[in-house]
């Protein structure tokens, strides 16, 4: 059975539009000068692109994109450890699971990666 970190990293590599849209919008919030965002928020924006579809196998392939609540904080850790210049500009808690998140910095992660060193 897979974890909701192994459906995130599967529906991120069928779906890159998701991630360019997600960066591209916290980016363009940074220019602007802000110093927080919510990946929530930046999740439903990504959602009113009515011209993304969502990729991949399944019976989902092909039909209006549908994102997953829960991936904003994944999206959030993927954000931070490609751009850590811009650490926290996302705020993220400690994850229920008990390995470290792929795309998560040790900041994030600290009390996980203790546990897992």
């Amino acid at each position: 059975m897979k974890d909701l970190q192994q459906h995130f990293e599967d529906f991120d590599r069928d779906n890159p539009e998701v991630w360019e849209r997600f960066q591209e919008i916290a980016l363009r919030l940074i220019e602007l000068g802000y110093s927080h965002a919510s990946g929530d928020g930046i999740l439903h924006a990504v959602r009113v692109r009515r011209d993304l579809k969502t990729t991949g196998a399944g019976e989902a392939a092909g039909k209006q994109l549908k994102l997953n609540n829960n991936f904003s904080s994944r999206y959030a850790r993927k954000f931070h450890k490609l751009y850590p210049q811009h650490e926290g500009f996302f705020e993220t808690r400690r994850l229920k699971t008990d390995r470290p998140i792929v795309g998560a910095t040790p900041h994030h992660n600290a009390e996980v990666n203790a546990c897992m060193a």
